[in-house]
Parts: C-alpha cells; structure tokens; sequence
C-alpha cells in the first residue's frame, strides 16, 4: 500500500498542478493570457519532443535487461550533447528573428530542456528501479515550490506569463539539486574513438524513435485543437477550451499516476495475463474519477471561477469520455513496449489517430467552432484505441472490464441522479457537503480496490 502511494499521490499532485493552480491564474489571466500561456506550453513540448529523442524511455528496456548503467549512461550523455547542440541552434534562430515576443519560448524551451534531463529522466530512472522514495519527493519538490513562486509573483509583481516562467524555474533548480545529490549524474566519459559513435545512436533512436513519434503525435492528439483554435477563432478561445480541458485532464493525470505504478507491475510479470486483476482494478478506479470529477465540476466552476470561464463546462462531459479511452490507451502502450518490445505498432496507431485528428480539426473547428474540438478529440482517443487494442490482440488476450465494471458504472450513474435531485449547490456549504459524501463513497471503494493493485500480487519472474 505504501509503495502504491508513494508513487501515485506525489505523481498526481504534480502532474495536477495545472488544476490546483487554474483558479488562481483564472482570477490573474483572463481567458486571452491563458490562451496564450496553453499556446506557449504547446510549442514547447513539441520543441523538446522533436529535439530529445525521448532517451528517457531508454530506461525501462535497459534495466529490464541487464540493469547495467554503464550503457545507460552512454546513450544518456550522447543525446544529452546532440539535443544541446539543437538547442544552441534554435536560441540562435530565434535571436536573429529578433521578435520580443519569441524571448518567452526562449526562456520556456530552456525550462523544459532542463527539465527533461535532469527530473524527467531521473524521475523514469526512480520509477524503473521501484525507488519510490526518491521518486516521491522529486515530484513533491516541484509540487511545492512551482505553485508558491507562480502565485506570489502573480499577486505582487504584476508579470503576467514571466510568473509562471520565474516559478518552474526555481522548482527545476531545487528539484535538479536534489537528483543530482540522490542519485549523481549520468554522464560518462566516452573514449577518444566514439566521440560521435554512429552505431550507439542508431541503436539507441531505433528503440526511443516510436517513442519520440508518440510523443509528437500524441501533442497532435492533445494539442492540434488548440492550435486551430487560435488560428481561427484566436487565443480568448483557446482558454475557454482549455479550462474545460484542464478539468477534464484531471482523470488523465491520475490514470498517468497509477500507471507509473503500473509500470513496475508489467516488468516484474512473467505474463501480462498474470496481472490481469491489476487492469481490472485499474479500469475500476478510471471509472471512479471519472464519476468523481463530472460530480463536482460544474459546481467548483460555479463557486470558484470568474464568470468568463463559465462556458467551458459546456464541452466536460464529451472530453471525459476521451481521457477514459487515454487511461485505457496507457496499459496498451506498457504491454506493447515492455512486454511485447513492438514499439513500432504505438508509432503507426498515433500517427493514423494523428492524421484523422488534423483533418477533422481543420474542417470542423471553423464551422463548428469548440463543440466540433470537443467531439473530435474524443474520437481521436477512441480510434486510437481500437486500433493499439488490435495491435495487442494479436498476441494477448488482455480484458479491461467484467461484471464488476459494469455494477460499479450501474451504481455510479445511480448515485449522480439521485443526489443530483437533493443537492441543489446553491452555497459553498452544499458543495462541501457533496465533497464530504464523494470522498466517504470514494475512499470505501478505493481502499478496498487497492489491495488488488499491489506488487506483490504479481507472479515475478
């Protein structure tokens, strides 16, 4: 139990922080500077995608096989200097551009570099070796000083979107200081003769490539929206879109959560069908967040942010129904990369999904404006499904939902109709009761769930 929560509480915290933190930038950002800070963030993640090669994901083959970091630390340090040198290119691009408005990417496509080598990676390294502890508090650090840094500059230095620069900023050098005095570095001295060693990054870019594919596509997936948004319709409706997003997010950060769990779950299997209780029990706690937070949205959005953001509770319950098939879609990419190693099969299914995303997208968003985005990004997921579901198929007969699925879906619709007719949430007071109901009913269940999550319940191999 401890092990589970250690890796899923911290986890879900910071991967949340968009949602702890939304409130407070919706009173500081109108919908327009949050559209434009969503619009930033989407470029730099796609920045680093295309530049770091995803060497992160290096981790999980090679501990699986060997457990040796000599080798690790050997890919690390190489794409470590080729995804620097990309990196000097780009500043210097966007120098010679010399637009005030590209030095914010600047200071964003540092943060996330920085960020990727020197948490991300130590963070997957934690999580691969099942060292939850550390794992715990480099998520807890972030956690911790991001918010307070971002907050206190919004409220008393009036620097609009620099806040949120200024706070991930001195968060990644606490959370650098503390992987590096845990768990050292991963550079290693290469020999005079591979200074520039074509057989190691070809072999180490055969394996993450699909990775760094997934990662762009799935950025198309999450992001393709957005950006057509702003093309057509501008920022101010970016950040009504993605307010919605934001909150139905939530039950894709957690899902993400209990599925860096997960993760040491299917390397420690023999066979994925020996941690079948596991998915089910998996599939079970999705269903629940996703009652859980379709439960208390509209009400939170009422009570606690400004009336400009009302509109987007418009568009939660479709995009739900997306990040269900996103958890899903998760334990079909840990059983075709760690059980199967057929990464290629998670390139191509991203890339169809991809495709029909950006058709859609250009021609739905201009006639249909958000509802069409809403619509369309939830049938990306579910394509995406179908077609990782088929890939695993072929090899393994894995099943997500049985008679327990289903009478907990049953009692969940139950609960939400009939409290539905005795909460009218009219006061603060009426919604924290309803909270104090949910969390009763959610910490029952869970609890006992839970116990069929563990590691030890696992046949190892």
């Amino acid at each position: 139990m401890r092990k589970i929560l250690y890796f899923t509480l911290p986890n879900i915290f910071s991967r949340g922080l968009s949602f702890l933190l939304f409130p407070f930038l919706a009173l500081y950002l109108n919908p327009q500077s949050y559209g434009n800070l969503n619009i930033i963030i989407l470029v730099s993640t796609a920045y680093i995608a295309l530049t770091s090669f995803s060497i992160n994901q290096y981790i999980y083959k090679q501990i699986k096989i060997d457990k040796s970091l000599k080798t690790l630390k050997e890919r690390y340090t190489i794409t470590f200097y080729i995804s620097l040198i990309l990196f000097i290119i780009t500043i210097f691009i966007l120098l010679l551009v010399q637009y005030s408005s590209y030095i914010i990417y600047i200071y964003m496509f540092l943060i996330y570099f920085l960020d990727l080598f020197f948490c991300t990676f130590y963070r997957d390294y934690y999580r691969a070796t099942n060292d939850e502890k550390k794992f715990a508090f480099s998520e807890l650090i972030k956690v911790i000083i991001y918010p307070v840094v971002t907050c206190f500059c919004l409220a008393y230095l009036n620097i609009d979107l620099y806040s949120v620069i200024i706070g991930n900023f001195l968060a990644l050098m606490a959370n650098i200081t503390f992987n590096i005095r845990n768990a050292g570095v991963f550079f290693t001295k290469m020999k005079s003769n591979e200074v520039f060693p074509i057989k190691i990054i070809k072999e180490t870019y055969m394996y993450t490539f699909p990775f760094s594919l997934q990662a762009l596509l799935q950025l198309v997936l999450n992001g393709a929206d957005k950006f057509i948004i702003s093309l057509v319709l501008g920022n101010y409706y970016v950040g009504i879109y993605t307010a919605a997003l934001t909150l139905s997010n939530l039950l894709g950060v957690a899902s993400q959560a209990l599925n860096n769990y997960l993760i040491g779950v299917f390397i420690e299997a023999r066979r994925v069908e020996d941690i079948q209780v596991q998915i089910f029990t998996f599939v079970k706690l999705i269903l629940l967040l996703c009652f859980t937070i379709i439960y208390i949205a509209p009400s939170f959005v009422d009570l606690f942010l400004p009336d400009s953001y009302n509109n987007s509770i418009i568009y939660l319950p479709i995009l739900l129904i997306g990040q269900i098939f996103v958890s899903l879609n998760f334990l079909l990419v840990n059983i075709l990369s760690v059980n199967l190693l057929d990464t290629k099969s998670i390139g191509y299914s991203n890339l169809v999904a991809a495709i029909a995303n950006i058709i859609l997208n250009i021609i739905l968003i201009p006639k249909l404006g958000l509802t069409a985005a809403s619509f369309i990004s939830t049938f990306s997921y579910i394509l995406l499904f179908l077609i990782l579901r088929h890939k695993v198929s072929k090899k393994i007969n894995v099943k997500f939902f049985n008679i327990h699925s289903l009478k907990l879906l049953s009692l969940l619709l139950l609960i939400y109709v009939i409290s539905n007719f005795i909460f009218k949430l009219s006061d603060l007071s009426e919604f924290i009761l309803k909270i104090l109901i949910l969390l009763l009913i959610s910490s029952l269940f869970a609890y006992r769930e839970i116990q069929n999550f563990r590691i030890n319940n696992v046949i190892k191999v």
